[in-house]
């Protein structure tokens, strides 16, 4: 596989953004022959640094990671600076892929071959040349940046609040100084971080994000847009300016900033040089509360939850977290929440819809799936047997020995021609052999990446390590026997809710994606409270009701619209059932009273 990684940072000219870093490593690769299946874009994004240590940007380590697999046997970059521009750095990057073989290809230096000491050492001291200039530049800027300090001048996006006069020096923002005030008494009143960021939104409240993007400051012009990642996903997340709400941690770290009382910290050295907005009683009066609250919450409970880390919303993509409370009344429920949730909910700026479901009722359903039900091995027993991608694997491997062939014939041509009729200063004939050189390496690389996906298919034991979990499982294994187990046999778990549209009674139903380790394939099931009953891919009446109908309807347009990508309209009177669309995997899973587990 060819790997592309782009970067950009603050600094960068326009002309190196990420969309004509890709588009290089694109023409690069169309030009090596690789298909689009066989590239892999690992786009770090804008404004990151490359003075970044390789474990906090998570591009770099998701290819580094791939390497280290042996999916990645060459590696394209723009410029050797988009590694990054400190040395240690460069080192330890140029280590892995000496370690793994790989080759790397700089759009300013060509392809390059690091196990010759002669090219390491070039690379090593360009890197030395990368470094020395913003070293040297930085030197001098945090000598004048002590000074601006030391005068109480700012720079850079100062705290909400604030803004500048024409001496450059920080100044109370008459709008922004009200919001602050307003924020440490609602504090100090009993209001939590997250009531008082509720609150600022509810009343249309501009965040300095949106203030920046309508330019309240008057100052250069900035981007409409930021570029984050998604913590769950990795996904690249752009969000408008003008959307950024007012979130909990934002109000907590204004809570906890000197600067709105006049205190303003550079290189670990306090200046009062900053125009206070709330008293030094008011401020310290909060800090104290935060104590008291802390104080008050009693010893932390910690829960056990078995599916921790396996469950996704298939909506947002964010983590299903568990949430249990128990019930101190005298009432017979033992739980005020007990339910996994998607983290979304809790997100001002996202708010996922997807529903909760019971903690209780999912892992039990899952323990009874996995290790008290026969049919699941059955059903990975018939997907390995049938499975025709290692079949598809030793395809790839005959006609990339075949370009092989092909092109080393083509080298041996061009070199005879070379030699015999002593064209050696052709420049023409000389780029056509060193292209085919460069397309052997290649092909070499990718002959050599298929074989090593080759051995890791023929040698899966991916039913033998469902088996092995299968025959250690007893009926009094402890929590921490089942989290192991449970995490051996299941990749993730995907799940979407929704509610059949019933004019008398609202039904909440959930479609839960099964991916076990070592398989593409997933397990379909269908369920809906009370969760006693989870069909596995159908759903099966002898004589269903007008409310199962209707739910099957709304289930059916479902899966017909994720898998067409269409609306469908079902007449008045037609039954679609699930089964029109999927046939049963094994038997549906029946939870009986036996079954019900709780680690709590």
């Amino acid at each position: 596989m060819l790997a592309i990684y782009a970067r950009l940072s603050n600094e960068d000219e326009e002309s190196n953004s990420i969309d004509n870093q890709i588009k290089e490593g694109k023409a690069y690769a169309s030009l090596n022959s690789y298909k689009e299946s066989d590239v892999i874009i690992y786009d770090e994004g804008e404004g990151v640094k490359g003075s970044t240590p390789i474990d906090n940007r998570p591009e770099l380590l998701r290819m580094v990671n791939d390497i280290k697999s042996g999916k990645i046997k060459l590696i394209w970059m723009r410029k050797q600076n988009r590694v990054s521009r400190k040395n240690i750095i460069l080192e330890e990057f140029l280590k892995l892929i000496i370690d793994y073989n790989v080759m790397i290809f700089f759009g300013d230096r060509g392809l390059l071959d690091l196990s010759l000491p002669a090219t390491k050492m070039t690379i090593q001291i360009m890197g030395a040349v990368d470094e020395y200039a913003p070293n040297a530049q930085s030197l001098e800027t945090k000598k004048a940046l002590l000074i601006n300090a030391k005068e109480g001048k700012v720079w850079g996006t100062i705290p909400y609040g604030y803004n500048r006069d024409d001496d450059k020096k920080a100044i109370e923002d008459d709008y922004e100084g009200d919001i602050i005030r307003r924020i440490f008494k609602e504090s100090l009143a009993g209001s939590g971080t997250m009531a008082i960021a509720m609150g600022l939104n509810t009343d249309k409240i501009p965040t300095k994000s949106q203030r920046m993007a309508i330019n309240a400051y008057k100052s250069k012009k900035v981007k409409s847009t930021r570029v984050t990642r998604d913590k769950t996903t990795n996904e690249k997340v752009v969000t408008d300016k003008k959307d950024i709400k007012w979130v909990g941690g934002t109000v907590y770290d204004i809570l906890n900033n000197k600067w709105y009382i006049g205190i303003r910290s550079y290189d670990g050295v306090e200046y009062n040089v900053i125009p206070p907005i709330v008293s030094k009683k008011l401020f310290y009066d909060v800090k104290d509360n935060f104590k008291k609250n802390s104080n008050a919450t009693g010893k932390k409970v910690t829960y056990r939850y078995l599916l921790k880390g396996l469950l996704k919303c298939e909506k947002c993509g964010r983590n299903y977290n568990g949430a249990r409370k128990y019930n101190s009344t005298n009432t017979p429920s033992k739980y005020l929440d007990n339910y996994y949730m998607c983290s979304g909910k809790k997100s001002i700026n996202h708010m996922c819809d997807n529903n909760a479901i019971s903690i209780t009722m999912i892992e039990s359903f899952i323990i009874k799936h996995l290790f008290k039900s026969k049919d699941l091995l059955k059903y990975l027993k018939n997907i390995d047997k049938y499975d025709d991608g290692l079949q598809a694997l030793q395809d790839d491997l005959i006609k990339l020995k075949a370009q092989l062939k092909e092109e080393t014939n083509k080298g041996k041509n061009l070199a005879e021609i070379i030699v015999n009729k002593g064209i050696t200063s052709n420049e023409r004939f000389i780029e056509m052999l060193n292209t085919t050189d460069n397309n052997i390496k290649t092909i070499n690389s990718k002959i050599e990446a298929t074989s090593h996906r080759i051995d890791a298919r023929e040698n899966a034991n991916r039913v033998k390590n469902y088996q092995t979990q299968l025959d250690e499982y007893n009926d009094n294994w402890n929590f921490e026997q089942y989290k192991e187990a449970v995490n051996n046999i299941i990749e993730s778990v995907k799940i979407r809710g929704g509610i059949s549209p019933n004019e008398t009674k609202k039904k909440v139903y959930f479609i839960l994606k099964i991916n076990y380790k070592g398989f593409d394939e997933y397990s379909m099931f269908i369920t809906s409270r009370p969760y006693k009953t989870w069909y596995w891919k159908s759903k099966i009446y002898t004589e269903p009701t007008a409310e199962d109908i209707e739910e099957d309807n709304e289930l059916f347009k479902y899966l017909h619209k994720q898998k067409t990508g269409e609306d469908i309209t079902i007449p008045k009177g037609e039954h679609h059932k699930i089964s029109d669309w999927y046939d049963n995997a094994g038997d549906d899973v029946e939870l009986t009273k036996e079954d019900i587990l709780d680690f709590d």
